[in-house]
């Protein structure tokens, strides 16, 4: 053999062993884009297995830096995935706790009653609250925990709790709202408190007595009027400090008077100009629905700060309560 001929052999050789070196490589890309592949298909549909990261360990020298990089993206996106489920299970846990509330649950349709909340996150820190008291009465609350999220959800569920156990004879108010403080402002170590409205209904007389514990004042429209009364705050808010006193009021819903408890996430809604949605509109919103039950009420609200809103980042927990008490009542149904 020639040299011409060694040296065409020597190229066919190298150019073999080339080709072969070249071919595993493909090989490994192929297997380890495929595996990238079906790893991100099944984070997607979120059935990923986390073992399948030990792959990752040993790459491939060449995907080494894109496999760590992968590595770390997916760990993080599993870590999310597991944290919406739990807030998902969170926000159903809240959810039940608030009462569901049918139009003939209470005082055989004396009082026509409905409320809503839309929470800002997963989870809210409103709480409304309705609890029948006895075959005439009618326990009705509405409350607003600083602070968002997680904490202020078991700050809600503590202070809802609460109210329940201490309404539940309903005979002394002013004594039950101060033990109910007592209760939260006990062990608060992380200082937060519920500003809150409670109200004992009864059915027969349409006597409401009330405290208001620093909450918005909700409205009362008489039937038949276009001006508003508002039930102004008579103590602070629950969980300052022990021992805190409250007032105890009392006003009377003729029939066809309406009552509306409300959060300041309702008022104080802001649209893209950062102009809140405020009392103006929300009393617009009430007398709109004039003869309407409580339901019409609440979601009237609800859809005039929702259209306000008009898209803008919500930042606050939205919920109304309304009552129709009476004859109006009876007709609405």
């Amino acid at each position: 053999m020639n040299g011409e001929d060694q040296g065409l052999r020597f190229f066919e050789l190298a150019a073999a062993s080339i080709m072969g070196v070249l071919g595993q490589s493909i090989y490994h890309y192929n297997n380890a884009l495929g595996f990238f592949t079906n790893a991100l298909a099944a984070i997607e549909q979120r059935n990923f297995d986390p073992v399948l990261l030990n792959d990752l360990m040993y790459p491939i020298p060449e995907l080494i830096k894109f496999s760590q990089a992968f590595r770390r993206i997916a760990e993080q996106i599993i870590q999310r995935q597991a944290r919406n489920r739990e807030m998902d299970s969170a926000a159903a846990i809240q959810r039940a706790m608030l009462p569901k509330i049918e139009p003939r649950d209470f005082t055989e349709g004396e009082l026509d009653i409905f409320a809503d909340m839309i929470p800002a996150r997963e989870v809210g820190g409103d709480l409304y609250d309705v609890v029948k008291v006895d075959q005439n009465r009618v326990a009705i609350s509405i409350g607003d925990v600083c602070g968002k999220g997680v904490p202020a959800s078991l700050f809600m569920a503590i202070t809802q709790t609460v109210m329940r156990l201490v309404v539940r004879a309903g005979e002394n108010l002013q004594a039950e709202i101060g033990a109910a403080n007592d209760l939260i402002a006990a062990n608060n170590r992380e200082e937060m408190f519920t500003t809150l409205f409670c109200g004992i209904i009864d059915a027969q007389s349409g006597t409401v007595t009330y405290c208001n514990c620093g909450h918005n004042p909700p409205l009362v429209l008489r039937r038949g009027q276009r001006t508003f009364e508002r039930l102004r705050a008579c103590g602070p808010p629950l969980g300052i400090m022990n021992g805190l006193t409250y007032e105890q009021r009392e006003i009377a819903l003729a029939p066809g008077d309406m009552l509306l408890l409300y959060t300041d996430g309702v008022t104080e809604t802001e649209n893209w100009e950062t102009a809140q949605f405020g009392m103006e509109r929300l009393e617009a919103a009430v007398l709109a629905t004039l003869g309407q039950p409580a339901r019409r009420i609440v979601e009237e609200v609800i859809a005039r700060v929702t259209t306000f809103a008009d898209g803008a980042p919500q930042s606050d927990d939205i919920t109304c309560l309304a009552v129709v008490r009476g004859d109006l009542a009876g007709r609405a149904r």
